[in-house]
């Protein structure tokens, strides 16, 4: 059964070969999947920026995935009342994010099932001219060339490090969520001593109402009046005596 597959295969490399196999459609093929791993690579990398400038203004972004973390975030902490570890929060609802409905993790792995498909192309065209051609160089020629094409890619993936400002952008989203939850718990807070001190204030209003003419309530005098009550009963005390 494995020979029928092979030998159809064998068939089929036959066909096909001749017009791939050559120079022209051979360069092209690498140069496509070079091309298109360099532009996946770019459009994951300026995806990232363009969420890390996003998030400097989380308030009032119309980004859906800093939205949804911002959301999921306030909501947990509606619910929990604090997060212990905002940073790995934000690092996995990054890593889920997409672009155009496609998860940002496949688009930045196409550059490298683009090497892999260059390698591999490579290795087949250059076994079929060896075995095929009469030139034996001709085959060496094309495996270098595509070693070449898939080193250059790979070395793009390399340089263009995703991950770096992948992680920035967590750390920027983190700092931002942190600092908007602590803004909004000193706001409270201050609201709250506000509320307080204006309950205070009614009822000192209602009770200067209630006092002669001459005097006026303040918490102050609540004290010297104390003082000076007992200081007189401990005159009459010692009088008495």
């Amino acid at each position: 059964m494995l020979e029928v597959y092979i030998t159809k295969l064998e068939k089929g490399l036959e066909s096909v070969a001749p017009t791939v196999m050559d120079k022209e459609n051979f360069l092209l093929i690498i140069g496509s999947l070079f091309l298109l791993g360099a532009v996946t690579k770019w459009i994951v990398w300026h995806y990232y920026g363009k969420l890390i400038r996003r998030a400097e203004n989380m308030q009032h972004t119309k980004n859906a995935t800093i939205r949804q973390i911002k959301n999921k975030y306030e909501g947990i902490r509606q619910v929990n009342g604090e997060l212990p570890n905002t940073l790995l929060f934000v690092k996995h609802y990054v890593n889920k994010s997409k672009l155009f409905y496609i998860p940002i993790r496949k688009i930045d792995n196409i550059i490298r099932y683009c090497v892999v498909l260059i390698m591999g192309f490579t290795a087949i065209a250059g076994w079929y001219l060896y075995n095929n051609s009469a030139q034996k160089n001709v085959a060496f020629s094309y495996v270098l060339a595509g070693i070449f094409v898939a080193i250059s890619l790979e070395m793009t993936d390399r340089m263009v490090n995703v991950e770096d400002r992948k992680s920035e952008l967590a750390y920027s989203v983190a700092d931002n969520l942190e600092n908007s939850a602590r803004y909004k718990g000193v706001v409270t807070e201050n609201t709250e001593n506000t509320e307080n001190i204006l309950d205070n204030n009614d009822i000192d209003v209602e009770y200067n109402k209630n006092m002669p003419d001459n005097q006026e309530f303040s918490p102050s005098k609540i004290g010297e009046n104390d003082s000076e009550e007992q200081i007189l009963n401990q005159v009459i005390g010692e009088f008495l005596q």
